[in-house]
Order: C-alpha cells, then sequence, then structure tokens
C-alpha cells in the first residue's frame, strides 16, 4: 500500500512566490500520485492577497489543498507547526517545504519510489542553490561523500559518525525545504509540542525536535539523496526587506 505525502507550508506575504511552489507541485505531480499527496498551507495572517491568490488556485488545480489563515500573526516558528499540525493523516509522511522555493523535475517520481521502497524515517534531499528568480548558481552537498548516504543511528557511536560525515549545517537538517519524515517522526513532533515548549526558543525548532527524535528512538534511519531536488532561493527577505527568510514565513 502507498504511502500518503503530507506537504507543510508555512507563509507569509508571499502570494507570488507561494504560487511558484505549487505550480512546480502541479506540473511534477502525475495522475497517479494526485491522491497521494495532500498540501498544507498555513497563512500567518497575511496582509497581501494570499487567501484570494490561494483560494483561485484551488479552484483550477486537481491537487489536494488545504488552508487556513491564523488570526494574528504568531511568529514564523510556532507557524512552521500549524502547518504540521492540519495533517489528517498521521500514519503518512510529511514534507516540511518553505513557500519561496520550487521541486525540480521527477521529485515527486523520486520521493515516492524512496519511501514507498526503502524503510526510511527521514529523507533528507540535496538542493540547488539559486538567486532570488531561482536561477540555478550552483548544487549543494550536504556530506563530505557525494554519493547518496544513508545511516543508520543505533547508538552514540552511530550519531557520532553522522555528524562528523557533515559538510554544511544543511547536513543537520536546517533546510526545510529538504526533509521529509516518516509517521513516528510526525507523531512524535506532534506530541513534543504539546509538553515541550524550548523548541520556541530554537532558530531550527524542526532541527531540534528532530535530533531529540534520532537521540530518544534506536535505529532511525536516515537517507540522503545527492541529487538535487529542490531549488533554493537565495537574497531573500520578507516585504519589508529588514526581517531574514526564517522570520517571514
Amino acid at each position: 500500500m502507498r504511502t500518503h505525502l503530507n506537504i507543510c507550508i508555512p507563509t507569509f506575504n508571499r502570494s507570488d512566490y507561494l504560487i511558484e511552489a505549487l505550480n512546480s507541485f502541479e506540473k511534477d505531480t502525475l495522475e497517479k500520485y494526485y491522491n497521494l499527496i495532500n498540501i498544507y498551507i498555513s497563512d500567518n495572517a497575511s496582509t497581501d492577497d494570499t487567501e484570494t491568490a490561494v483560494s483561485q488556485y484551488k479552484s483550477k488545480t486537481s491537487l489536494n489543498i488545504q488552508y487556513i489563515k491564523q488570526k494574528y500573526n504568531k511568529g514564523a516558528l510556532v507557524n512552521l507547526f500549524e502547518a504540521v499540525k492540519m495533517i489528517e493523516d498521521k500514519t503518512g509522511h510529511f514534507w516540511l517545504f518553505g513557500d519561496d522555493d520550487k521541486i525540480n523535475k521527477g521529485s515527486i517520481e523520486r520521493i515516492f519510489y524512496e519511501i514507498n521502497e526503502n524503510e526510511i524515517d527521514i529523507l533528507l534531499m540535496n538542493r540547488i542553490i539559486c538567486d532570488i528568480n531561482l536561477n540555478p548558481i550552483r548544487n549543494d552537498s550536504y556530506f563530505k561523500d557525494k554519493k547518496d548516504v544513508q545511516f543508520i543511528i543505533r547508538n552514540d557511536e552511530d550519531y557520532i559518525k553522522y555528524l562528523k560525515s557533515i559538510k554544511t549545517l544543511d547536513g543537520l537538517m536546517c533546510f526545510i525545504s529538504s526533509i521529509i519524515g516518516g509517521p513516528n517522526l510526525l507523531n512524535f513532533i506532534i506530541q513534543e509540542l504539546e509538553q515541550d515548549n524550548f523548541y520556541k526558543q530554537n532558530l531550527f525548532p524542526h532541527t531540534y525536535f528532530i535530533h531529540k527524535y534520532i537521540r530518544q528512538n534506536a535505529n532511525v534511519r536516515i537517507h540522503y539523496l545527492s541529487k538535487p531536488l529542490i531549488y533554493w532561493r537565495g537574497d531573500n527577505t520578507s516585504k519589508d526587506g529588514r526581517t531574514m527568510k526564517i522570520n517571514s514565513m
């Protein structure tokens, strides 16, 4: 039985970028996957035309999109998990996705192959670093070994081996658009949100929860795909030009 893929997109005042991201999913999703993909958008009280833009997009797409608009801006870190809490089927995988990024051609097919054919707790995908207009600059590489890598974290020794193999911060799973988690991780995060408020003090709260999960569970399987599946939009700030990218979601 094929698993569902729940795509969680926090957004704030980026209607153009958000529609561009949705278009990339629409173009790359084969008909056989339509019933297996759910897109959850949590709008952090945008003041632009995001609500109208999403409503119009939903009326013409075959993708299953659910959208909520927060009554007030809860901050980027909280809104990230508001999108996660929207997930209805918690037996599937979930994908944290930035509202200003987009996926590469063939990404959906490759992702469904990986999550259905391999035993994976965390799928980590390489990215293409782009300028603000998503013109490619170079392929990134998260690990010293530039090939596909799989880690099985059984103990401290395995965890240290994983840490030593990392080349960039994104190997620690900081870049949200490159992370897909399995149902065990999803339910762990939802449970932790109710009892661990320390995440609100972290610049990368998803990274905090992921590594907490790794440390508290045995045989966690991390699979890294070296082929870039994500276009990452660089040089991007919020609409007011002052706030860094993480604060504008």
